[in-house]
């Protein structure tokens, strides 16, 4: 009898789980990664907003790049539509998907 042939469909049969584990895994630790890394810049674009807010000089500013970690964020300031004395600040930044982001507050 062959056996040689027994072996390696029993050795393929032992190791097709846990390719189709590791084939189904990875995607989602990778998109999880990712989905990581949107949480932590959406949290420092709310804390830059902030800051930038609270700034008194929001006269002069109309469009102004901040590098923060590496990250370009933009932040630009204008009137509300509803209500010329608020201010309307808003930030972008592109997320770990390369998908633009914008959050925008009142003052």
């Amino acid at each position: 009898m062959n056996k040689k042939g027994s072996i390696l469909v029993d050795v393929l049969g032992a190791l097709a789980p846990c390719f189709l584990l590791v084939f189904l895994l990875v995607p989602m630790l990778v998109n999880l990664k990712q989905e990581k890394q949107n949480v932590l810049y959406k949290i420092m674009a709310n804390h830059l907003l902030y800051e930038q807010l609270q700034k008194e000089d929001l006269q002069s500013i109309a469009t102004k790049q901040i590098l923060h970690e590496g990250k370009i964020y933009t932040f630009s300031i204008s009137h509300h539509e509803t209500n010329p004395s608020w201010q309307k600040g808003c930030i972008q930044y592109t997320d770990a998907k390369n998908r633009v982001q914008e959050i925008c507050d009142i003052k």
